[in-house]
């Protein structure tokens, strides 16, 4: 289920466009809004929509539902819609391949808000795209990084062994109202990692000499983002030696991965996808406080070829590894700077870092959609 402000930003869109084209007044009561979803929305999806059925809406959640309206309006007035044929939410599906989160009769549209995310894609996919490669899976650090990111997993087990060894061989993070808590204890060689959920107690056990291939066997994802990288958010996330380690393996991963993509281009297949281009025609819509801004985005068998990747850069402004790719646009000479940010997203060292594409503030989506 995605979170309420997701469900929030798509699903106000549907409401408003309903009330709008009926001359029926826009909602802000919680109950009422919900009731509205529950109508628009088919019986068989309503369990993807329950996180929205609660007595009233904060100043957050009536914010985006406002943002939700403007956008509403904007879509009836540009395309003419004088009556509902279909309304459709696809939000829920988390599984399908293009990115559109309603369709309006027959328009399809991709919702944003404040985000400038473009993808939440995994890295092979970017190598994948941008090298006609058929990788499956990437790791950032592994595939690309695996002596220094190896270092990286020493250094901190190196800190949390010295840490323990200081403070009576025990750390501990509660959580009461949750119920939650998060231990390590070290008794000898072997660290104790602990994690406690509402009387549920789950735990691993490593040694103080353990290699990465090791650490991995011995603790599973829970472990690793409740307990592991609890400890290095709370303790050492501002340590120079953690932080240098880190730096130093990111900087390591992102200038052998730009150098890989660069060897390896063929992206005249795969740049459309790379720019959300699809098989279906839809609308890239976003909307904020202050503008509502709709592009059109074509689809592949409409795609007309006039964008080239310019540039490809590795990053490490601080600690995390961004690749920045310039699209540029043969035709019109207009650019678009792309950043994937290459990250773990639940706790360091714990599973496969995502490839998070974003485009950068102040950038324009004109160098690769048309606005309408």
């Amino acid at each position: 289920m995605a979170d309420i402000k997701t469900n929030l930003r798509e699903i106000s869109v549907l409401v408003g466009i309903s009330n709008i084209v009926n001359n029926e007044g826009l909602i802000f009561d919680a109950p009422s809004f919900f009731n509205k979803a529950s109508i628009i929305i088919p019986v068989v999806h309503h369990q993807h929509i329950q996180n929205l059925n609660f007595p009233r809406f904060n100043s957050e959640q009536l914010k985006i539902i406002e943002n939700g309206y403007k956008l509403a309006r904007k879509i009836v007035n540009k395309f003419n819609i004088l009556s509902i044929d279909s309304l459709e939410w696809h939000g829920f599906d988390v599984y399908k391949e293009d990115p559109i989160d309603i369709t309006v009769n027959c328009y399809g549209f991709s919702l944003k808000e404040e985000s400038f995310i473009l993808e939440n894609m995994g890295l092979y996919k970017l190598v994948n795209l941008f090298t006609g490669s058929n990788f499956t899976q990437l790791h950032i650090f592994e595939d690309y990084a695996l002596k220094e990111y190896k270092d990286w997993l020493r250094v901190t087990i190196n800190l949390l062994v010295d840490y323990l060894r200081i403070h009576n061989n025990r750390w501990s993070l509660v959580d009461t109202t949750k119920g939650k808590k998060s231990e390590i204890i070290l008794i000898e060689d072997d660290i104790h990692l602990v994690y406690t959920n509402r009387g549920t107690r789950e735990s691993s056990v490593i040694k103080i000499t353990d290699t990465l291939d090791q650490f991995k066997i011995k603790t599973n994802s829970k472990i690793r983002e409740q307990v592991f990288s609890k400890w290095i958010n709370n303790v050492i996330s501002t340590n120079p030696d953690y932080l240098r380690i880190k730096k130093y393996c990111s900087e390591t991963a992102a200038y052998r991965l730009a150098s890989y993509l660069l060897r390896n281009l063929n992206y005249t297949d795969g740049l459309p996808r790379f720019l959300r281009i699809h098989d279906t025609e839809y609308y890239y819509a976003k909307t904020t406080d202050t503008e509502q801004t709709i592009y059109k985005v074509p689809s592949v068998t409409n795609y007309t070829n006039d964008l080239e990747i310019e540039s490809i850069i590795g990053s490490v402004p601080s600690s995390q590894v961004n690749i920045i790719t310039t699209i540029r646009n043969k035709k019109t000479n207009k650019k678009l700077v792309l950043r994937n940010e290459c990250r773990f997203s639940h706790g360091q060292f714990n599973g496969t870092p995502e490839a998070k594409m974003y485009y950068e503030r102040g950038n324009s989506l004109l160098a690769i959609y048309n606005e309408i």
